[in-house]
């Protein structure tokens, strides 16, 4: 599969795991949104938090996406990450109606929310660059 490909799945399911390890080793994942732009993979969050802490310490993550149909197809996309420059807001478009099937839209008053936590610092922009990609079946 190529990266190309791993991230056409990603946008089209954006709802997905942020894999990263904890200070002690210990592997976690988020569930996240993810917004793919170029070749990143683009998260909103707040800054303070312990996700941040863990993605910045390791400098590298991956996503992993699947399918609707219970998960049988399955995409991971691994490389550096990085906070991106202080300000910086979502992509245009972030927040509206998911696409696919089972996937919920955000509420406008959500994503203004989010926007406004952006614009003061709260929360801040997350990139993924795209290194590595495979892909498979899980059964």
């Amino acid at each position: 599969m190529t990266i190309e490909e791993a991230l056409a799945f990603v946008a089209a399911h954006p709802h997905v795991f942020l894999l990263t390890r904890r200070a002690d080793g210990f592997p976690t994942a988020y569930a996240m949104t993810a917004i793919v732009e170029g070749r990143s993979v683009l998260f909103s969050t707040y800054g303070v938090s312990a996700k941040v802490r863990n993605l910045l310490r390791e400098g590298v993550a991956s996503v992993l996406a699947s399918d609707e149909d219970g998960g049988t197809e399955v995409v991971e996309v691994t490389g550096p990450v990085r906070l991106a420059e202080p300000g910086r807001g979502m992509p245009h478009g972030a927040g509206t109606p998911a696409r696919g099937p089972g996937l919920a839209s955000v509420p406008a008053e959500v994503v203004d929310a989010v926007r406004n936590r952006h614009d003061r610092g709260r929360r801040v922009v997350v990139e993924l660059l795209a290194e590595q990609a495979r892909g498979g079946t899980s059964r």
